[in-house]
């Protein structure tokens, strides 16, 4: 079982060398000899970290500041990004997030499983957006039963529970934005299944 213990509250700069299989930056050999795992970094990064929480092998921390960020760094699109729990990598490119995933189930087939296929086929890939399925509810119980229904936050990020309204209002302006870009795109006679 894994040892906590509270942690001091100071910045600490660091190179991202990598991702971990939860889509936290890693910085290895950080102050003090071991690998911490840093919220929302990318690999290449260069950034200002706090460690938040310690365990026996590694440490976990905030993102505080982006020194220098990676080339493959977007603008994640939706307004609870890394508090829901539910896109881990939507601050990453569509294709970078799918080399991520590829070279991640590569490491687990060769490392777990002991297999190396001797060819790969290209990964599938849709639409960068609207795929996604999952969400974390999280229910509060008082004297009168179930009184509060949330978007559970990813329990690994230092975030608060997120109002199941705001996230359905913000589910419903991405439709609008989607409709409305597929309004112009129609009047202006493109094709709306390209991307430019």
């Amino acid at each position: 079982m894994a040892r906590r213990s509270s942690a001091p509250l100071e910045t600490v700069t660091g190179r991202i060398d990598a991702l971990n299989s939860d889509g936290w930056g890693v910085v290895r050999a950080a102050a003090g000899g071991k690998t911490v795992f840093v919220a929302g970094a990318l690999p290449g990064e260069l950034v200002e970290y706090r460690v938040r929480r310690r365990e026996r092998n590694h440490d976990q921390a905030e993102l505080v500041t982006l020194l220098e960020t990676a080339p493959d760094r977007i603008a994640p699109r939706c307004a609870h990004f890394g508090l829901c729990g539910g896109c881990a990598l939507q601050h990453l490119a569509p294709e970078s997030q799918l080399a991520v995933k590829e070279r991640e189930l590569r490491e687990a087939l060769r490392r777990i499983g002991k297999v190396e296929p001797a060819s790969w086929l290209s990964p599938l890939s849709g639409a960068p957006w609207a795929y996604r399925r999952r969400a974390r509810l999280g229910a509060r119980f008082g004297l009168e039963g179930m009184d509060l229904v949330r978007y559970r936050p990813d329990e690994r990020q230092f975030g608060t529970f997120l109002e199941l309204e705001q996230r359905a209002e913000a589910e419903r302006q991405r439709r609008e934005r989607q409709r409305t870009e597929r309004l112009v795109e129609r009047a202006l006679g493109a094709d709306p299944n390209t991307t430019g």
